[in-house]
């Protein structure tokens, strides 16, 4: 028989271990949040949907960065996630490749930004569903709009986009150095 200190708490009968431990790791919940808001969220309710979470990523077009998260998560915490659910949102090999070589696992558990650098837009590449977003994502990283130029660069908004756009790619440059 069970004694109370025996019995899971409304956080292991509702979330997998691994998935509130990548919650916190990523810092998207402390540990004492996320035990809180479970808390009042009875454990039949929060029974995980692993199909309409695969549906809902390809509906979102996010399918990529929603593998690359669970598989986190079964890596480090042992999620018990279904097989199924990974192969139907794994990317292709090179995409898999990639992301392995970027490191983006290592990123997100060390909590780095990669600034504004081509690290970042690579990862960013890697990461997305679709091929127009990809191309648009190009395109506006070459050749930003103005008012995205003179936000970043703290100019007025009659300033001048040219030297602005000059500045930007230098730093695109350089910022690969770093």
């Amino acid at each position: 028989m069970n004694g109370p200190s025996d019995a899971p708490s409304s956080t292991e009968a509702a979330v997998p271990a691994g998935v509130k431990g990548l919650l916190c790791a990523i810092g998207a919940l402390s540990p004492a949040i996320l035990d809180a808001w479970l808390a009042r969220v009875p454990p039949t309710t929060a029974v995980i949907d692993w199909q309409a979470i695969a549906g809902r990523a390809r509906e979102w077009r996010i399918t990529t960065a929603t593998w690359a998260a669970l598989s986190l998560a079964t890596r480090l915490f042992a999620t018990p996630i279904p097989a199924g659910v990974l192969d139907a949102l794994s990317p292709g090999p090179l995409r898999r490749a990639a992301i392995r070589a970027l490191g983006i696992d290592r990123g997100i558990l060390l909590g780095r930004t990669h600034g504004y650098s081509l690290r970042r837009g690579l990862i960013w590449l890697v990461m997305t569903d679709r091929l127009s977003s990809v191309f648009r994502f190009l395109v506006r990283t070459i050749v930003p709009k103005a008012n995205w130029l003179r936000a970043r660069w703290g100019t007025t908004p009659e300033a001048p986009v040219l030297p602005l756009l000059a500045k930007h790619w230098r730093s695109l440059l350089l910022e690969q150095r770093s």
